[in-house]
């Protein structure tokens, strides 16, 4: 089964995007193979932050996604990032661990300081193939990523090269790539 993941980033983090300046505490539940990669509190590096749950939904909720820019040294240096993650918690909820890996579920809560708490929750994130990413969203993901390895043009010729093929009579991996 592909799963194609969105940049790390929560099903749900489009809910809470901009609540960062009145947060009291975000707490994230989830399956325990998310934390036995992803529990680190306190990333130093690029890398560590890649791998750090409570880093990927802080950095999605200041940035509006957690891109490949937002795991970049100035990100893992920006007291805001900083601040926001030391009050993420994340934990194993008993519940989804019985139903992982059939489904692969999270729960965010954020208490904001007025009080209010804000829930949101997946079965299947963003990405699995109970929940695809458009067409469009893969494009942008493929065009992010040949971007980063410096490959935009090979990028834009293997896109056209994967639209044709519908109308092709036999299909040949493009040779300038």
């Amino acid at each position: 089964m592909i799963r194609n993941r969105y940049y790390n980033s929560p099903a749900f983090d489009h809910l809470f995007h901009n609540t960062f300046d009145c947060l009291d505490r975000l707490e994230i539940e989830t399956y325990g193979a998310t934390l036995a990669l992803c529990d680190r509190a306190h990333p130093a590096t690029p890398y560590e932050a890649k791998f750090s749950v409570q880093f990927g939904v802080a950095a999605a909720l200041l940035r509006g996604n957690a891109g490949l820019e937002a795991f970049g040294e100035d990100s893992i240096r920006d007291p805001r990032v900083r601040e926001l993650t030391s009050k993420v918690r994340a934990r194993v909820e008993p519940e989804f661990e019985a139903r992982y890996p059939a489904e692969w579920p999270a729960r965010v809560q954020v208490r904001l300081a007025s009080g209010e708490t804000l829930v949101a929750e997946t079965a299947h994130p963003k990405g699995d193939p109970e929940s695809p990413l458009s067409p469009t969203a893969i494009e942008e993901k493929f065009r992010t990523l040949a971007a980063y390895g410096g490959r935009e043009g090979a990028a834009a010729l293997l896109l056209d090269w994967g639209r044709s093929i519908p109308e092709l009579d036999r299909v040949r991996f493009p040779r300038q790539v």
